[in-house]
């Protein structure tokens, strides 16, 4: 019998295409549902010659392409070929894959407690922040766990969530720290990065009222330059988080318009490129900057850097990813 890959489940669907036999898997490890129209056997093959970090590389272009609206994307070999040449996701880049899944896991629901290590999270989560921990260990550590009737602790998922809880950007409901709530500045960071979707923004209403809990860390999009970044969150004032600071920005761009003859782009990323300069510029000129507009700007230079080729665009995405989720 075929099995998945990633998971070594039997597929949940099999139906006859134009061509070929048609394959609908449901694997978490592979961060959800995907099919295979091609050859099978030939693309399991291929899966099983790479190396675990190019599997788990694999894994985050299925996930990329579920995030912008392809509920099953199609598993081909020019998808393992990407895989192969793609560069490791940057610590920064796991630390904002890791908040983007615990708020689509919330539901869109405030204050929602999300399980870490429950059957179905656990590996969809090794999946968003490309872990290369396979599912055979995945299985141990669930049976060590019940034999110790202990939680499952993983230093990988504990490391990324610590820095997370200490920016403030989710918070841990018990002592184990195995289950997390995502907190109102993480709603926002996400909102600031320009990731949009169902349940990732806040309502005015909802803003409204996390300025009221004390506490509470936020950017007002609005005055970014009136923001003192090194003002104490324990003063009740809002705190500019350095990613957003106008500096750090227009460095960025300098560093990007010294390099980016040295990247290899099409016509539309390079339209895509300067568009997006252009708007990060138009906003730094003006004396109210929108922080949610930069942001945006800044993701759309991610995704140019991301499909572009040459020998630089990893050292910038690197840059790129310091700039928005450092210290």
């Amino acid at each position: 019998m075929r099995t998945c890959p990633f998971s070594n489940s039997p597929p949940i669907q099999t139906k006859t295409g134009h061509e070929n036999l048609q394959h609908v898997f449901d694997a978490p490890r592979a961060g959800g549902r995907y099919i295979t129209k091609q050859g099978f056997d030939g693309l399991a093959s291929k899966i099983s010659e790479m190396s675990e970090k190019e599997r788990a590389r694999l894994v985050t272009v299925l996930v990329d392409l579920r995030r912008v609206g392809q509920e099953e994307p199609e598993l081909t070999f020019d998808l393992i070929a990407k895989a192969k040449m793609k560069p490791d996701l940057s610590r920064v880049e796991r630390f904002a894959r890791l908040l983007e899944f615990l708020v689509r896991e919330s539901n869109d629901q405030m204050g929602a407690k999300v399980d870490l290590y429950s059957d179905r999270v656990y590996p969809l989560l090794l999946a968003w922040i490309e872990s290369t921990t396979p599912q055979g260990v995945i299985i141990a550590k669930r049976l060590e766990a019940k034999t110790a009737g202990k939680p499952i602790a993983d230093g990988e998922v504990g490391f990324l969530c610590d820095y997370l809880a200490s920016q403030n950007l989710i918070t841990y409901r018990d002592q184990t720290k195995s289950s997390v709530t995502v907190t109102m500045d993480g709603y926002l960071r996400l909102e600031e990065e320009g990731v949009s979707g169902e349940g990732l923004s806040c309502s005015a209403s909802e803003r409204e009222r996390a300025q009221s809990l004390p506490g509470s860390v936020l950017i007002n999009s609005e005055h970014v330059e009136d923001l003192d970044v090194n003002q104490d969150s324990s003063s009740g004032h809002p705190t500019a988080h350095s990613h957003m600071k106008s500096e750090r920005v227009e460095a960025f761009l300098v560093e990007l318009s010294n390099k980016v003859g040295e990247l290899e782009l099409s016509k539309d990323q390079e339209s895509s490129l300067v568009s997006a300069i252009r708007t990060i510029k138009a906003q730094a000129g003006s004396p109210k900057p929108n922080a949610r507009i930069v942001g945006e700007g800044l993701s759309s230079i991610g995704r140019v850097l991301e499909g572009a080729s040459g020998s630089v665009a990893p050292e910038l995405s690197r840059s790129l990813g310091e700039l928005r989720w450092g210290d």
